[in-house]
């Protein structure tokens, strides 16, 4: 049984930017920090930071304290279909679709998602967006392809 402990933390109303898809994102990020996380913490924090350049901008940083990854793995993270490891699959399940998915969902919007890992120590995922974000028009040519299709 995983010994996880998980917060969130939010200072102003974000109502209006909780779209569909950036809920979908969301729960992507926080499901797979929670399943790469045997023993530990998730986190989700969100922030508006006053940036000069940028002053329109949100943060949602999803960290935990799970089993990281090797500047390898990161790689070829948000490839469609592809799992840091192929053992990854079998252990923890899962296609490799949720975060080439939820990547496109965030530039669909005007953001993007990064991240920053380590391996045995844990990875933060942030997503950036616009304070006022795009209303995504899905169509074929913004979700990954099939192999084989």
């Amino acid at each position: 049984m995983p010994d996880l402990s998980s917060s969130a933390t939010c200072e102003f109303g974000i109502s209006r930017l909780l779209t569909g898809e950036l809920r979908q994102t969301l729960f992507n990020l926080l499901s797979n920090a929670s399943k790469f996380t045997e023993k530990g913490t998730v986190t989700l924090r969100v922030s508006h930071p006053a940036h000069d350049s940028d002053p329109l901008t949100y943060n949602f940083v999803a960290t935990d304290t799970g089993i990281g990854m090797t500047p390898e793995q990161l790689g070829k993270l948000f490839q469609a279909f592809e799992q840091a490891e192929k053992s990854t699959s079998t252990k923890y399940g899962g296609t490799g679709l949720g975060l080439a998915i939820s990547r496109k969902f965030c530039q669909l919007m005007g953001g993007d998602i990064t991240v920053t890992s380590e391996a045995g120590k844990g990875s933060t995922f942030t997503v950036t967006l616009p304070a006022q974000v795009k209303e995504p028009k899905t169509s074929p040519d913004s979700i990954p392809p099939i192999p084989g299709e």
